[in-house]
């Protein structure tokens, strides 16, 4: 029997999210989490042990990350003091021999990796963790000497998740917001928790000139974006000389609230130093983000795709449902047929179709 659970709804797809970077929880440490429109605790043992955990008690609802410690390897209950092992299973009732069956919190398993924790929403992972190998990081760049991720940045912005990590699937928007001419050269979906998209992109001159200047990439690029499931995506520009990429990992917080890390994939230099460039990356992605942030949060748009025009947000969105998504957060997607009708789309074993 385990208290692993599936989640209680299905508004979120079950897969990978990141919760917190690994050096964020320290041995013995219970943090309040507010995420997928749930309270919850990732906690980590004296023994260096994680744990995702609903974050109210059993008993009577009391927050276990308000006051909530750890007594030995069990984290206990600051209202009444049951405790609760890493799996989620009541150990200790004051006072009672008989510990009632009901008495277990939901848990989720977390992995670490990249420097970061990752959880996965539901029972039993479908997939493995995102990793530098699964990922295609190594993959893409070869042999260009020794690999490292550098943690860049976390944001919270008010956009659902799929605004937030449709960068290289919606290029239309690039293209005219920031001065692109992209178009899309292939889209594969290898696993069914793989979508890889890659666009061949050319700079305008303002465009060409800064990249050109930053990372001598040429003003004609190939630039690639590995989903490793609908959370999670490892992208990469390439043209005369290789930019190493960057991981954007979103995490839901609630409805229309969504939390994003970003991390660098950077080559080290001699000795194992992190490269000054890494100092510029993180100015420059920032700054980019922020005037982006600030867009989405006054456009909130909705999902409204086109065959043809949109067939990159259409891939994911059907990702999103292989992996139990059905309800779309009160702003379901529509599909503008060629007729110039629109049909809702419905979630069936066959993927995303569209309703008449």
């Amino acid at each position: 029997m385990t208290t692993a659970a599936t989640p209680k709804a299905s508004k979120w797809p079950q897969t990978w999210y990141p919760l917190r970077r690994s050096d964020e929880v320290k041995p013995g440490q219970i943090l309040s989490i507010r995420a997928l429109g749930d309270d919850y605790i990732l906690a980590r043992s004296p023994q260096g042990k994680l744990a995702f955990l609903e974050g109210h008690c059993a008993h009577r609802g009391a927050s276990l990350g308000d006051g909530g410690q750890f007594a030995g390897e069990c984290i206990q209950c600051p209202f009444h003091g049951l405790q609760y092992g890493l799996d989620g299973r009541c150990t200790h009732v004051p006072g009672v021999g008989r510990i009632p069956k009901g008495a277990m919190l939901r848990s989720f398993p977390v992995e670490e990796s990249m420097g970061m924790i990752w959880m996965f929403y539901g029972a039993q992972p479908a997939f493995p963790a995102p990793s530098m190998e699964n990922c295609g990081v190594l993959k893409a760049v070869g042999g260009q000497g020794r690999m490292a991720m550098a943690y860049a940045f976390r944001n919270v912005r008010n956009c659902l998740m799929r605004d937030s990590i449709c960068g290289c699937l919606d290029y239309m928007h690039g293209n005219l917001v920031h001065g692109l001419q992209s178009t899309l050269e292939s889209l594969e979906s290898p696993t069914p928790h793989e979508l890889i998209v890659t666009l061949d992109v050319e700079y305008s001159d303002a465009g060409y000139l800064k990249h050109r200047k930053i990372f001598g990439l040429g003003n004609r690029v190939k630039y690639q974006g590995h989903y490793w499931g609908p959370a999670i995506v490892y992208t990469r520009s390439y043209g005369r000389r290789e930019l190493l990429g960057h991981i954007r990992a979103c995490l839901p917080i609630e409805e229309n609230v969504t939390q994003t890390d970003m991390l660098f994939v950077v080559r080290l230099r001699a000795g194992g130093r992190m490269p000054l460039l890494n100092v510029a990356m993180r100015k420059l992605f920032g700054h980019h983000q922020d005037g982006e942030d600030a867009f989405l949060d006054r456009q909130k748009p909705r999902a409204m795709y086109m065959k043809d025009f949109d067939e990159g947000m259409i891939a994911h969105h059907r990702m999103c449902l292989r992996m139990g998504q059905t309800s779309f957060e009160g702003r379901e997607p529509f599909l503008v047929e060629e007729s110039g009708q629109e049909g809702a789309f419905a979630a069936n074993a066959g993927g995303l179709k569209a309703v008449e």
